[in-house]
C-alpha cells in the first residue's frame, strides 16, 4: 500500500506566497518604520530642574542605572515581581515638564502598562511609601519616545504605593 505524502513546496515558494500578506499587514502599521540613531540622555551628565528635587548624591543607584530615593517609607513587605500593585504616580521630564499628570493605576510588577524602569524601581517599596525614581532612557521609552516624550529621554516618576495584592 502506497502512502501519499503531502506535496511540499520549497521554502522559496512559501516566502513568495507570504510576501503579499506581510506587505498588506505593513499597511496597517502607522508608527515609524526606521528609527534613526538617537542619542540617549545620561543621568549623570544632565542638569535636572530644581523643582524636581533630584540630588543624585543622596539617591541609591541600582545596578540597572536607575536612581531611587524613598521620600517616605511605608509598612509591611516590599514589592516583588509578580505582585499586583496600586499606585498614584506623576511623570516628569528632566526639565521639570509634567508629561503624565497625577493618576492612579493598578498593574502587575513585571507585566506591561508602565515603563520597565518603574517596575524595576518599585522592587522593595512598601505600601504607603513614596519613592522618587530617575529612569534612564533604556528602561523608559527608549529610542522611540512616547506621545510628548522625546526619544532618548530620562524619565522622573514620583510614585506612592497605595497597596500590594500578592
Amino acid at each position: 500500500m502506497d502512502t501519499m505524502e503531502p506535496k511540499r513546496r520549497p521554502l522559496s515558494w512559501s516566502l513568495v506566497l507570504l510576501a503579499p500578506v506581510l506587505a498588506a499587514a505593513g499597511c496597517f502599521y502607522d508608527g515609524p518604520t526606521d528609527v534613526e540613531e538617537v542619542e540617549f540622555e545620561v543621568i549623570e551628565e544632565v542638569t535636572f530642574d530644581s523643582s524636581l528635587g533630584i540630588d543624585l548624591a543622596r539617591m541609591i543607584r541600582l545596578p540597572t542605572g536607575i536612581y531611587i530615593e524613598d521620600l517616605s517609607v511605608g509598612e509591611g513587605p516590599g514589592v516583588e515581581f509578580g505582585d499586583l500593585v496600586e499606585i498614584v504616580y506623576t511623570g516628569y521630564l528632566r526639565d521639570g515638564v509634567e508629561y503624565l499628570p497625577e493618576d492612579t493605576i493598578d498593574f502587575q510588577i513585571g507585566g506591561e502598562v508602565v515603563p520597565e524602569g518603574v517596575h524595576l524601581a518599585m522592587i522593595g517599596q512598601q505600601a504607603g511609601g513614596e519613592r522618587l525614581m530617575v529612569i534612564p532612557p533604556e528602561h523608559g521609552y527608549g529610542a522611540r519616545g512616547y506621545q510628548n516624550v522625546p526619544a532618548g529621554s530620562i524619565l522622573i516618576f514620583e510614585v506612592e504605593l497605595v497597596g500590594i495584592n500578592q
